[in-house]
């Protein structure tokens, strides 16, 4: 239950943190993601990393809210094991879905680690596993 509702936490927290940070000037933009902006180019030019930043983005933010939604279902499968029962292969199960779930998170949040790492280091070539 504590790994879950880590991961619950840290994927919260990561999804107001978007990698890349957030615009601070006054205009029409104010407080949106940097690389939520539909740019033409980055700032050098090129189409194809800005258009990648972008698309890596959008699966960062995915992944992070997926593996939040698996966490938090895994919280309450959990909280739903601790109660009083006297049918134990009820609270059986109940630790094995948690512990599925738990897994399952943690395997998406790793999928959201590498996107983010993507969205900040487009030019790293063995950032490119990710099959989302």
């Amino acid at each position: 239950m504590i790994v879950a509702t880590l991961i619950a936490t840290i994927t919260f927290a990561a999804g107001f943190t978007l990698p890349g940070g957030y615009i601070e000037s006054e205009g029409g933009h104010q407080g949106m993601a940097v690389l939520s902006i539909p740019e033409e180019t980055d700032n050098k030019g090129n189409k194809d990393i800005a258009d990648s930043a972008r698309e890596n983005l959008h699966n960062f933010v995915t992944e992070d809210g997926i593996a939040m939604v698996f966490s938090i279902f895994a919280v309450g499968i959990y909280f739903l094991a601790s109660f009083p029962n006297s049918n134990k292969k009820m609270a059986r199960a109940y630790l094995g879905y948690g512990a599925i779930l738990t897994m399952a998170a943690m395997v998406v949040m790793v999928f959201a680690f590498i996107d983010a790492l993507q969205v900040c280091y487009t030019s790293l070539f063995f950032l490119k596993i990710s099959p989302f």
